[in-house]
C-alpha cells in the first residue's frame, strides 16, 4: 500500500521525518510537503500560478505551494494511488478551533474528499517541553490505529494530537486515548497597537476549553482523537 505523507512545517522539519518513519510500518511512504513552511494557511490552494515540485529522493518531493496542494499534487498531477494518507507531525497541538485554521488538518481533509483514509497528527508541547519524536512515533502509531478500527459513515478524516509528557521516563504506551468532541471556543485573542497597525498577542496554553473536549483532555495528558468531516 502507498501511503502519502505531508505536512504544514515543511519538508526539512523533523516532524515529517518521524511521520516518514511512522508510515514505513503501513505501506511504502511517498512524502509530498511544502517547499516552506505553511502554517497556519488552512484549506488554501493555488490555481493562478504555477506549483514547482522539485525531487528532494526516491518518493519525496517538495512542493512550492500549500499541504492542500502537495495532495493534489501527488493525486492528480503524479496519478499516484494511496490507500492513506499521514498529515504531520505537527510541531504543536491542533485542537479545538485550530482545525480550520491548520494547514496539517487541511491536507487530511483534503485527501478525504477523494475518498482516501486521513489522519492529521499533531504533538502539543506543553511550556517549556522539548519534542521527544521517537516517543511521538509510538504515540502516534497508537492513535492512528485506534482510529482506524472505527467505523465511519460519513467522509470525513480524523484529528489526532498527542499530549505532551514531560517526564522523559514515561513510557508512551501508558498514555490513555480517547475519542472526543472538537471545542469550538475561540482563542484568547489579543493585539497590541504599534505604529503601523496591530501585532497579535496570545498564550495557547491559556485557551478557553470545555470540559472533556480535545482541547482540555489533550492538556491533561490524554491522546486524543477527533472525527471531522
Amino acid at each position: 500500500m502507498n501511503i502519502l505523507i505531508t505536512n504544514d512545517d515543511g519538508i526539512d522539519a523533523p516532524g515529517l521525518a518521524a511521520m516518514e518513519s511512522l508510515a514505513s510500518r503501513y505501506g511504502t511512504p511517498y512524502t509530498f510537503a511544502p517547499k516552506t513552511e505553511q502554517s497556519g494557511v488552512g484549506h488554501r490552494v493555488t490555481i493562478s500560478q504555477q506549483l514547482d515540485v522539485i525531487q528532494e529522493s526516491e518518493f519525496r518531493y517538495s512542493v512550492d505551494g500549500t499541504p492542500a496542494d502537495c495532495v493534489r499534487i501527488a493525486i492528480h498531477a503524479f496519478a499516484l494511488k494511496f490507500g492513506m494518507v499521514l498529515s504531520g507531525i505537527n510541531a504543536g497541538g491542533n485542537l479545538g478551533v485550530d482545525v480550520f485554521m491548520s494547514g496539517t488538518t487541511a491536507a487530511a481533509r483534503e485527501a478525504s474528499y477523494h475518498g482516501i483514509p486521513s489522519f492529521a497528527v499533531s504533538q502539543y508541547h506543553a511550556l517549556g517541553s522539548k519534542p521527544d519524536w521517537e516517543k511521538s512515533i509510538e504515540l502516534a502509531k497508537r492513535g492512528v490505529d485506534f482510529a482506524k478500527e472505527k467505523v465511519v459513515q460519513e467522509k470525513g478524516f480524523w484529528n489526532i494530537n498527542l499530549p505532551s509528557i514531560p517526564d522523559a521516563s514515561e513510557k508512551a504506551v501508558g498514555v490513555p486515548v480517547r475519542i472526543c468532541r472538537v471545542d469550538r471556543n475561540p482563542h484568547a485573542i489579543g493585539y497590541e497597537r504599534n505604529d503601523h497597525g496591530f501585532t497579535y498577542v496570545g498564550n495557547y496554553q491559556q485557551r478557553p476549553r470545555d470540559p472533556s473536549s480535545d482541547v482540555d483532555l489533550c492538556f491533561g495528558g490524554v491522546l486524543t482523537i477527533s472525527y471531522i468531516q
